[in-house]
């Protein structure tokens, strides 16, 4: 029952920050039509295959709505709230390098190197169109940290129980100093910041 009311709270809140963009746009934009990527596809992006998934139309004026798992989490986690959304637009999710069925990262991965590839995502999924981020936990994070410096892409941000934007140093803080080293006698620190 809570996964429902969940979802429901998902799609009223979508669907309001979609509606609002639209009643704020005058003109249409510039651009071509969103890429007609339709089902599950692979892209490549920065030089890795990244898996994506579209569904819906594009709804005149209406931006795309991506949607964006937290870590650990593929895009068929957001599978039935893409379903769900797709019934009034064009509605895409992509798995972040190293999660689902992407490829591994060339090595750590950052805000930088993960805005990178969403801008990727976003050229290929949308076109030249604004879309609306919407970023559950890491996803949302990263969406938030993306959205900012990319106003002329993302039309709208919708985070549902996004990771805290002060998660790296809130941990820092917590983990003691002795915690802080070599784990398991490898080379790789305990908490190593990959997400910074």
């Amino acid at each position: 029952m809570f996964r429902t009311v969940k979802a429901s709270a998902a799609v009223a809140v979508l669907c309001a920050v979609a509606g609002s963009v639209l009643a704020g746009c005058d003109e249409a934009p510039d651009s071509a039509e969103p890429a007609p990527i339709s089902g599950t596809v692979k892209i490549t992006v920065e030089g890795r295959s990244v898996n994506v998934s579209c569904s819906g139309t594009a709804a005149g004026d209406r931006p795309v709505v991506v949607l964006m798992a937290g870590l650990g989490d593929g895009l068929d986690k957001m599978a039935g709230l893409q379903q769900t959304l797709s019934a009034r637009g064009r509605v895409c999710s992509y798995d972040r390098l190293g999660e689902g069925a992407s490829d591994q990262p060339a090595g750590p991965q950052t805000f930088d190197s993960a805005g990178k590839v969403l801008t990727g995502v976003l050229e290929q999924v949308a076109g030249g169109q604004p879309a609306v981020l919407a970023g559950h936990s890491l996803g949302g994070l990263i969406a938030a940290r993306y959205a900012p410096a990319h106003r002329d892409r993302v039309a709208g941000l919708v985070l549902v129980d996004a990771t805290p934007s002060t998660i790296v140093a809130d941990t820092t803080t917590i983990i003691p100093e002795s915690a802080r080293e070599v784990a398991g006698g490898t080379d790789r620190p305990v908490l190593d910041g990959r997400w910074r």
